[in-house]
Formats: structure tokens, C-alpha cells, sequence
């Protein structure tokens, strides 16, 4: 190239991104890189998670693909250029060329894009926001991603970073200086056993200068939020977590948040004594700010009860239908650049994912017309639904009853510390229960020389476990072999064989230890092997009889202490079934629901119906497991000679008492139709009295109307919290659209400082500003006229929508 050198002739760097080139040098550049090309690889990258070695090298190839020619080697320059250009776009497109200061003025957080349907004071809330909407909330969720790792490749001094805390990820330098001066707590769960915290000190970090990356989202709308990302130096331990999630609320003045972590029953414990330790710009004020702590739904069932009933978001109010997953559905796009990312300098592996984030809001950004609506399509209706279920139900419960149960459930909604009305007052031991005392008290009867143990390492109780998960292997062999079928194929046959050989193998090895403490057993299968005449067929292994207690005769096994675990055990194990069989038919009852509102097509109605058939077949599953232990308590109960109170909450289980609780059934106890009751599956905790029962309903029916109440609740908060939404996405475009026509003249007439370029702009330099500013004015109103027009029909749809306060009876001809 030949560049201008007349004395009016600007810089040489000028000259090319003038002829769009971008220079890999600003003092005398000899190689370049297209702006089209620097555009083309950030695409890439973003979508097809593409390296720069990669792509480089693809141009490479398209140069030459023989390896003839002599091409010098460019990729250290083009890297180079990939960095500052990503972060000049992320520069110019928060208007920083148009600000007086320049690049120099910006402030931590500045660059990155704000989400458009959060709360944000100034933009999208109305100048009396915080008389008007007292319960104007943000809605944050927090999480840690281990597969961010970067090696030990480079340092800050000779791969610094061009944002320096600009954007998404927080400043580096105050961020460590918090981690070294603060002294780390390591608090063992007293929930679940989180890998996250108790193995925050033990994972590995041999050659890793970081193990990943902790990050604050939008958990409405899946934004990552401003300076609220931040490297994890080790596990995922609190302090870690705690500078990120305070730094992303620097200066808010929004006061009501929901915090959804998937350790919240931990992280909140000690929160406002962490916060004493944080840089004291970025402390909350206790008494202004209202947090509530929740566990995102699906790492919920992974807590234990407590957490279950404690941190729901289905059961706690204003939230709607938010999930709290957020962080993982960002995760998910990211993760493509981990190996990308993992072997760059702390600079710009920092630059990079600052773009990568910014990326990813702005595509969150352009999607609101179409999610939005989608999310208001959906819920209005199932309001409807869920509302008009719960007023039917309500309508068979007598005025006192619901007095008595809206009272606890407000109380328990007001403070969590009240009794929760989403539990059973009357708890049934399940089986590992049973099986964790009975191991106790063997242990403590050993220690005391009460217990003669026959056998070196099983124990009498443990004789009666094994024998149960026998009787249980047997009976999914037995299911599994008869559902081969006439044209199963070899490999299943072989299959099945294994299990067989397997499962004998192990009824061999227990009727050993089972001859020591039960000898009669023993007597009985050599009386019965005895009498089977020579050249019978082989006995399969799932119809080998194992002998328990509850199958030998009463003069035989009377004095077994045997009999008693086999009692306890058995009554754990219909409990445990009827636990089971409620469950899958709460399962069933809203996939029915679904499948016949929503599913459309053979492929749908094909891949519902297998869903349905799995989910019988359990039910099919527990209702055998529950007539077994039936039929062994009856005989236990005349060899232990026990009453037969028991019957009255476990009874023998028929076909037709094996049906879901329906609004019907609730009307029928309300009103003693002693014709059609309501199955004693969902009944059988409640007292055998009368008089209790005419009283008030069964607890099951009690948390039933709780469990009911809460949706309906959380899907009418739903379609207020997206029309509010809709709302601040037009608001904030509107603003975003008169800030950057403001911008046009910011610099005119300003006087020189230290740049004569950037200050007081040529006349062609400020057309082409003026220009830029036009055109993300214009962008930003395109995107609102859209939005406005995907939105057109939402008023008269939500005429439609009736709000659980003020709904009536349900008539058919209001639909």
C-alpha cells in the first residue's frame, strides 16, 4: 500500500480503518486485518464457539492449500487485533465515542447491556416507583461453572486486560486484594452434601489459576448481570460468591430481591454478618433491603424436606412461575468457549468472555417479542385452569375448615418460622427409617450383650433387609422375563439370563446366613427339594421361595424375633408404596392434563402416551410391592398375635382404589356421600375417629387444597409480573432511543485536553457520529415497533384473564 503523505494527510492508522483496516499496530503498521473479517470471526465465535487459532488458520489454507508458497506467519498479530477489536465494539456500542472523556471516562459496569424488563429506576419505572409499586422486585440467581477453567498461561503484567472491570466480570485487582485480606469460613452442609461447599478445599488446582467462574443473572430473563461475574480461585466457597453478587448491586436503589441459589439453605445463614466484611462501597443496608433466599425448582429435590418446603419458589409468593435456572441456561452457551478460553492470558480470556456475555444479552435483547408473548400465551390459560379447580374445590369445604386453613397458610406465608401447611402433621416411617433404628438398636443390644450374634457379619435385622431386596429383585425379573415376548432377541434373552444366574447366585449365599438364625426355614426347603421328583424342570430364580418369616406356618416361627423386623420392615414397605402410588398419580393426572390441552400431532401424542405408559407401569409396580406387604402382615399379624388396628390405614388395595384425588372426590367428604369416597389411599394418615372426621377433612386433603391454592397463586402472579414486563421492555427501548440522540452533540464545542482528535470533531467526523447515533436510535425503535406488533392482541387477551381475587364461580360460557 502507498499512503497519502501530503501535509494535510492524516495518520497512517487513520488511513486504513478509514479504507476499513484495521491496523495490527498504531505505529507504522505494515499488516492489517479487513473489518469484514474481524466481523466474520466474531460472529463465529460467538455462534460456533470458534478459536482464533482455528479460524486463522482457515485463512491460511484458503491462501494456499498446498503448503507451497511461503506465507508469513500472522497469527500473532491477528490475535492481537481479535482482543482490542472485540473491546472497542463493546466501547462503541455504550457510546463511549461520544462521550467528551472518551475511553478514559468509563466507569466499572458501563459497557455492559442492561437488561430491558428488570426494574431499573430512572429508565422503565415511573418517577413515584417506590410509593406506586412497593413490591417492585429484582430477581437474581447465582451459580458457579467449573468448566470456565484458565491455566496458568501468562500474568496480569504481560497480558493485561483492556476492560478492567467495565463490563460483565469484575475488576481484578480489588476483587483479589477482598480474597486475600478475607479470612475464609469453610461451614459443612447441613443439607444435602454439596460438592460446592464441602469440597471447596479439596478440588483439584494443580496447573489452574482459576477452576471456573461464579456469576449473577437475571433469572426472569436470563441476563447476565453488570459487574457480577468473577473468577472462583478454588471451590465454590462464600467468598467466591459473595464480592460478585455485592458488586452487581452497587448503588440500586431497587430494595425487594429474590436471591435463587441452588445452596440457599446454607449461603443465607451467615449473610448479613458476611456482608460486615465486604469494601464498605458495596455493603446493603439491612434495614432497607428485603431479601428472599430460594433454591431454583430443579436442584430442589435433591435438599432434604425442610429445604423442600422452606425455599420453593412454587410455594412462595410474588414470584410466579420463575424457575431460578438461569445461570444453567447460560452456561449452556458459554461452555462452547471453554476450551477456547482456558489456554489464553488472564487479559483475554477477561476481554473475550466480556464479549461473549454481552453477546449473549443482546440476543436475549432481540428475543423478547417472541418469549414474552409466548409466556403470556401460556399462562394465561393455565390461570384459568388452576383458578377454576381451586374455586371448586373450595366450594365443598365448609366456611370454618377454610377459615382454619387460610389462617395458617397467610401465617406461614407472612413468616416462614410458623408451622408450614404444605406438610402432613402426621408422618409415616419409611423404610430406610425403619432400617437405620433397627440397625441402632441392634448395635446398642450388641454393645450391651443383649444380642448373641450367630453369624460373624450379619446381624438377625439384616437377614429380614436382604430378604426384602431379594423379594424385590425377584419380583422385576419376573416382570422383566415375562415382557420379552415371542420374538425377543438373543442379546435380551442373554441379558435376562445374567440377572438370573446373578439373583440365584445371591439367594444361594443369604439362605446360608438365613439356616443360622432360622432353622425351620432351612428344614422347610430341604423337606420340599425332598419331595420335587428327579428330572423336574429347574425353578427360575424369581419363583425361588426364600422362606421370611410371614411365609412359614404359626407353630413354627411364634417364637422368631425375626417376625417383629419382618413386621416393622413390611409396614415401612406399604407406607412407602402408597407414597409411591401418590405421587406417580399426581404425575399421571398433569400429564393427562397436558397431553390433552397442548399436544398436537402423531409425534407428540406418541411421545406422551410412552411417558404415560412408564409412568403406569410404576404405579402397576408399587400397587404389587403394597399387596405382598398386605398379605405378610396379615399372616404376622397372627404370628405376633397383634390387633388389627392397623387395617384401618392399610388396607388391602384394589384396582378402583387406585385413582387420582379429584375435585369430585372433595365435594363427596365435604358432603358424606358414602357412595362415592374418596380413595383411602389419600386417607391414610387420617384419625380412625369419627368424630375427628367429621371435624376436618383428612391432612391430605388439607395440603391438597394448599398445594392447589399456590398454583393458581403463582400463575396469576405470572401474568402480572410478563404484562409489567412488556411493559419496561417498550419503556426502556423509548429511553435507549432518546439517550443515544442525545449523544450526537455531546462533544461539540468542547474544548481540547489531551486529545485534539477526540475533542472538538472535524465536520466529517461529527456527520459520522451524528450518524452512529441515528442508527442505534433507529435500532433501538425498530425493536420497540416490533415488539409493539407482536404485542397488539395482548390487551383483549387478557380480557380473558380473570385474577384469582376477584373469581367467582366458573361458568362455561365466560371461556
Amino acid at each position: 500500500m502507498s499512503f497519502c503523505v501530503c501535509e494535510k494527510a492524516k495518520h497512517h492508522t487513520v488511513q486504513l480503518l478509514r479504507r476499513r483496516f484495521y491496523p495490527a499496530t498504531s505505529e507504522q503498521p505494515r499488516s492489517a486485518a479487513t473489518l469484514n473479517v474481524l466481523y466474520r470471526f466474531q460472529l463465529e465465535s460467538f455462534e460456533g464457539k470458534t478459536n482464533t487459532f482455528n479460524f486463522y488458520h482457515s485463512l491460511v489454507r484458503g491462501t494456499d492449500n498446498t503448503g507451497v508458497s511461503d506465507i508469513k506467519d500472522r497469527y500473532e498479530g491477528f490475535r492481537r487485533m481479535v482482543q482490542q477489536f472485540r473491546h472497542l465494539c463493546m466501547l462503541k456500542h455504550a457510546g463511549r465515542g461520544h462521550h467528551p472523556e472518551g475511553v478514559a471516562g468509563t466507569q466499572e459496569g458501563e459497557l455492559a447491556l442492561r437488561c430491558p424488563a428488570c426494574p431499573q429506576p430512572g429508565r422503565n419505572l415511573p418517577e413515584d416507583w417506590e410509593n406506586a409499586s412497593s413490591d417492585t422486585t429484582l430477581f437474581l440467581g447465582i451459580n458457579g461453572n467449573f468448566r470456565l477453567k484458565r491455566k496458568i498461561v501468562s500474568n496480569e503484567e504481560n497480558d493485561p486486560s483492556l476492560s478492567k472491570g467495565w463490563a460483565y466480570i469484575v475488576e481484578e485487582k480489588a476483587f483479589k486484594v477482598h480474597i486475600t485480606g478475607s479470612t475464609h469460613e469453610v461451614e459443612t452442609s447441613t443439607c444435602s452434601s454439596y460438592k460446592a461447599i464441602n469440597e471447596a478445599e479439596t478440588r483439584k488446582t494443580t496447573g489452574l489459576a482459576c477452576t471456573g467462574q461464579a456469576t449473577v443473572d437475571c433469572i426472569r430473563h436470563d441476563f447476565k448481570r453488570a459487574m457480577s461475574v468473577a473468577d472462583i480461585l478454588k471451590g465454590e466457597s462464600y467468598i467466591n460468591i459473595d464480592y460478585p453478587f455485592f458488586s452487581g448491586l452497587r448503588n440500586t436503589q431497587i430494595k425487594n430481591f429474590i436471591i435463587s441459589y441452588d445452596i440457599a439453605c446454607q449461603w443465607h445463614k451467615k449473610f448479613w454478618k458476611r456482608n460486615d466484611s465486604i469494601p464498605p462501597h458495596l455493603k446493603l443496608d439491612s434495614s432497607k433491603h428485603t431479601l428472599k433466599f430460594l433454591v431454583p425448582k430443579f436442584h430442589l429435590p435433591a435438599h432434604i424436606d425442610k429445604c423442600r418446603d422452606d425455599f420453593s419458589f412454587n410455594y412462595s409468593p410474588k414470584v410466579g412461575r420463575t424457575d431460578g435456572e438461569a445461570p444453567e441456561r447460560g452456561w449452556s452457551n458459554i461452555n462452547g468457549a471453554a476450551n477456547m478460553t482456558k489456554e489464553m492470558g488472564p487479559g483475554a480470556r477477561r476481554d473475550t468472555l466480556d464479549d461473549f456475555y454481552g453477546d449473549w444479552n443482546w440476543k436475549k435483547t432481540t428475543r423478547f417479542g417472541a418469549n414474552l408473548l409466548y409466556r403470556m400465551k401460556n399462562a394465561v390459560p393455565e390461570s384459568t385452569d388452576h383458578v377454576h379447580a381451586h374455586c371448586l374445590m373450595e366450594e365443598t369445604l365448609d366456611p370454618q375448615t377454610k377459615a382454619t386453613w387460610m389462617a395458617e397458610y397467610a401465617a406461614w406465608e407472612a413468616d416462614n418460622m410458623e408451622t408450614n401447611p404444605f406438610k402432613l402433621t402426621q408422618q409415616t416411617m419409611t423404610q430406610d427409617a425403619v432400617r437405620r433404628a433397627l440397625n441402632e438398636a441392634e448395635e446398642h443390644d450388641v454393645a450391651a450383650g443383649n444380642l448373641q450374634m450367630l453369624h460373624t457379619t450379619v446381624s438377625p435385622c439384616n437377614v429380614i433387609m436382604m430378604g426384602l431386596d431379594l423379594e424385590e429383585a425377584q419380583r422385576c425379573l419376573a416382570v422383566d422375563s415375562a415382557a420379552l415376548g415371542p420374538h425377543a432377541t438373543d442379546r435380551q434373552h442373554s441379558l435376562i439370563a445374567q440377572r438370573s444366574k446373578g439373583l440365584r447366585t445371591r439367594i444361594c449365599a443369604w439362605t446360608e446366613v438365613q439356616t443360622v438364625y432360622c432353622p425351620p426355614a432351612h428344614a422347610k426347603r430341604a423337606f420340599e427339594e425332598a419331595a420335587t421328583p428327579s428330572g423336574a424342570p429347574l425353578v427360575p430364580a424369581h419363583a425361588l421361595k426364600l422362606y421370611l418369616p410371614s411365609e412359614l406356618d404359626r407353630a413354627v416361627s411364634s417364637h422368631l424375633p425375626l417376625a417383629k423386623y419382618e413386621w416393622q420392615l413390611r409396614v415401612a414397605q406399604a407406607n412407602d408404596t402408597l407414597a409411591d402410588i401418590r405421587a406417580n398419580l399426581h404425575i399421571q393426572s398433569a400429564m393427562y392434563r397436558h397431553k390433552d390441552h397442548y399436544e398436537q400431532g402423531q409425534r407428540a401424542q406418541t411421545r406422551s402416551m410412552t411417558l404415560l405408559q412408564r409412568i403406569q407401569a410404576q404405579i402397576d409396580a408399587a400397587t404389587m410391592r403394597h399387596r405382598v406387604a398386605h398379605k405378610a402382615l396379615q399372616h404376622l399379624q397372627q404370628i405376633l398375635r397383634k390387633d388389627s388396628t392397623w387395617q384401618t390405614t392399610l388396607k388391602f388395595l384394589h384396582d378402583a382404589d387406585v385413582r387420582v384425588l379429584s375435585v369430585r372426590d372433595v365435594d363427596n367428604v365435604a358432603r358424606k356421600d358414602r357412595n362415592r369416597e374418596v380413595s383411602w389411599i389419600w386417607l391414610s394418615h387420617r384419625v380412625a375417629s369419627e368424630a375427628a372426621n367429621d371435624a376436618v377433612l383428612h391432612d391430605s386433603l388439607r395440603v391438597e387444597w394448599c398445594k392447589s391454592r399456590a398454583r393458581a397463586l403463582r400463575w396469576c402472579e405470572e401474568v402480572y409480573l410478563i404484562k409489567e414486563e412488556m411493559r419496561r421492555v417498550l419503556e426502556s427501548l423509548d429511553w435507549e432511543a432518546e439517550w443515544w440522540l442525545k449523544q450526537q452533540t455531546l462533544r461539540v464545542g468542547r474544548p481540547h485536553s489531551f486529545n485534539s482528535y477526540l475533542h472538538s470533531p472535524s465536520p466529517e467526523h461529527q456527520e459520522a457520529i451524528e450518524a452512529y447515533a441515528y442508527r442505534q436510535a433507529d435500532i433501538r425503535r425498530s425493536l420497540r415497533g416490533h415488539f409493539a406488533h407482536t404485542w397488539r392482541y395482548i390487551p383483549r387477551f387478557l380480557e380473558l384473564f380473570v385474577p384469582f381475587e376477584s373469581f367467582g364461580r366458573f361458568e362455561p360460557s365466560s371461556t
